[in-house]
């Protein structure tokens, strides 16, 4: 299956992300490395704007395609760019693989790609469990008063009892092109969650995430892990 890797240079909140180095390598490299290791992976291609991950790219792991993006391509949704790879190379299906996720293993990778052909899904995405039930959310109004996020009653629920809720963790999308180009979403009623522990669901978007995965990645190491899988 084709991995579509999307490493576009700007980010607001940490700038010059993707190629910022996490335990000694770029953060990218842990994505390229698990994708690279992935049984289930025979091309992939990396869509960037940006000139310094595509030298890196293209001396580290020189049999990665390479899409060199412009600022415009970037402009729009992450599927604007998903939609233009398949598009230039008539691919049916794809993987796409966010560089902000460096604790999701190959092993990961290989078991959504299994679970999409066994299930002949639309898509299959990565989900953690969420650390709190849903009715715990919160509005705060404009004078400062609280309701409940989903109506104005804040419900009391023992956690422990509360049925479970999950969200998208971001680490990996199984899509079908066809689907996505019509519907431009990722979900359907044939769209399959895989689940994945918190910490192989880290996303980096913040400093503190750049802080928990260094810190999940050297707790890895020390149990086996070795730059995308167990060693």
């Amino acid at each position: 299956m084709l991995a579509i890797i999307p490493a576009k240079k700007n980010s607001t909140r940490i700038p010059g992300k993707n190629m910022k180095l996490l335990c000694g390598k770029p953060l990218i490299y842990y994505t390229l490395k698990a994708a690279t290791d992935s049984k289930e992976i025979d091309k992939i291609i990396i869509a960037t704007n940006s000139d310094e991950t595509f030298l890196y790219c293209q001396r580290n792991f020189p049999h990665v395609m390479m899409a060199h993006l412009n600022e415009w391509d970037f402009k729009g949704s992450v599927i604007d760019v998903y939609l233009k790879i398949l598009e230039d190379t008539g691919e049916l299906e794809f993987i796409g693989l966010q560089p902000t996720s460096p604790l999701r293993l190959c092993e990961d990778i290989d078991n959504a790609i299994s679970l999409y052909w066994a299930r002949l899904a639309d898509c299959v995405m990565g989900v953690t469990e969420t650390p709190f039930p849903p009715e715990w959310l919160l509005k705060i109004g404009m004078s400062g008063t609280i309701s409940g996020y989903f109506g104005n009653e804040v419900k009391i629920i023992d956690s422990q009892k509360a049925q479970k809720a999950y969200i998208g963790n971001g680490a990996m999308f199984v899509v079908n092109g066809a689907f996505l180009k019509k519907n431009r979403t990722y979900y359907s009623n044939n769209t399959i969650g895989y689940l994945m522990d918190r910490m192989r669901s880290v996303d980096i978007d913040t400093m503190e995430d750049f802080y928990l995965a260094e810190k999940g990645i050297k707790d890895l190491q020390n149990e086996g892990y070795e730059s995308g899988k167990w060693a």
